[in-house]
């Protein structure tokens, strides 16, 4: 049977070319994909593997592991792809959440056939350039968002990607506006910052 895998993260152009990548690696799979964090709630509760792309920001990708942790009752098997070497912050986020297969290189035959090698077999396995890594290493610019609530993670997206509080209550049904503002203005207060302009220059 072929097991549901989400795309997540990756353009419908990207997630074309990375169909490729995730079948050498996880053998014939159903593949559906996700381009935007709002649509992805109902796909990820019925997926058996999520393909997460490692390149995005490391706050979207924090909010993805967030949602997948919220909506599935069984966690399903995650695996991390990139074409490039992704930021630090990003490898801290994956590293946090115990990510079983981290690729980068996804144009290296030799990395291609050992991490195939190793789904198979049923282990872990993380592109070569991370092995130098601690398993629980945090860069400075994501000490403060490790420290978030979920809630205040979910406004911190929002406040990096240009929403509204507005938009912010409204899709995650907080039934009131302070509700909202309440997560909203901690944020702000944990990165010691006045307004939402300040919060995006620290992560330029």
């Amino acid at each position: 049977m072929k097991r549901n895998v989400v795309v997540y993260g990756f353009s419908k152009n990207a997630g074309v070319f990375i169909q490729p990548a995730i079948k050498y690696i996880l053998g014939e799979v159903k593949s559906s994909y996700v381009c935007e964090i709002d649509s992805a709630w109902k796909q990820f509760s019925s997926a058996d593997v999520i393909c997460i792309n490692c390149g995005m920001t490391f706050y979207e990708m924090g909010l993805c592991f967030n949602i997948i942790e919220k909506v599935c009752e069984n966690l399903p098997f995650i695996v991390c792809l990139s074409w490039q070497e992704v930021p630090e912050e990003n490898l801290d986020v994956m590293l946090l959440h115990s990510v079983p297969v981290i690729m980068f290189d996804l144009e290296s035959e030799e990395e291609f056939a050992l991490c195939a090698d190793a789904v198979r077999k049923g282990k872990n396995y993380r592109a070569k350039n991370t092995y130098n890594r601690n398993e629980r290493f945090y860069c400075d610019r994501i000490e403060n968002y490790l420290k978030l609530s979920r809630n205040q993670k979910y406004a911190f997206h929002y406040m990096m990607c240009g929403k509204s509080q507005k938009e912010f209550q409204i899709d995650f049904g907080f039934q009131s506006l302070s509700t909202a503002s309440s997560h909203w203005n901690m944020v702000l207060q944990k990165f010691n910052v006045k307004n939402v302009y300040e919060l995006r220059k620290l992560f330029r």
